[in-house]
């Protein structure tokens, strides 16, 4: 199958059962202590059939966080906190983001997909916003998605990036030797 085929058939994946989901909450926050001395973490804010992972935002509350926001066709991070105010994206209709403009540069990110495959390998959404920012910023890469969307072997393109590390509720992959 072809990423166009891909992305439809992953993409109808809604809903994300909420036992999993903790599980994968829980792995993402043993991340954040592994790597206690990066003080700001990216994350994302949740579309409809992607782990939440704002509520890690909770339990740790001496970090900072940051969320993507894309201004034209380049991503960037920006701060972000519960209850800041958000607006709607207006080239991609149900995406919101917070209203700043001020870049920060978080040293690890969590990076949300459609689907992954073992080898870190990830199906976005066909825009390459991650991919883009990753080819400009050295950081630590984590993969988040359920295991019905870690697959064998995803089609890949040279400006594809992979994922240090895939974490779902099943396997953590460490994708770093």
């Amino acid at each position: 199958m072809d990423k166009i085929e891909l992305r439809k058939l992953y993409s109808s994946k809604k809903l994300i059962d909420e036992a999993k989901s903790q599980i994968i909450l829980n792995k993402a926050a043993d991340f954040i202590d592994k790597y206690n001395d990066i003080k700001l973490i990216g994350i994302y804010l949740p579309l409809d059939n992607e782990i939440d992972l704002t509520k890690l935002m909770m339990q740790f509350v001496d970090k900072k966080f940051a969320v993507p926001k894309i201004l034209g066709d380049n991503l960037c991070f920006v701060n972000y906190y519960p209850g800041a105010n958000l607006q709607a994206n207006e080239k991609f209709l149900g995406y919101y983001e917070p209203m700043s403009n001020t870049e920060v540069f978080p040293a690890l990110i969590f990076v949300p997909a459609i689907a992954y495959d073992i080898r870190g390998y990830r199906l976005g959404r066909g825009k390459g916003h991650y991919d883009r920012y990753l080819a400009k910023h050295n950081i630590i890469r984590i993969g988040v998605s359920t295991s019905s969307k870690l697959l064998m072997n995803l089609p890949n393109e040279p400006h594809d990036f992979r994922m240090n590390y895939v974490i779902t509720e099943d396997i953590i992959l460490d994708l770093c030797h």
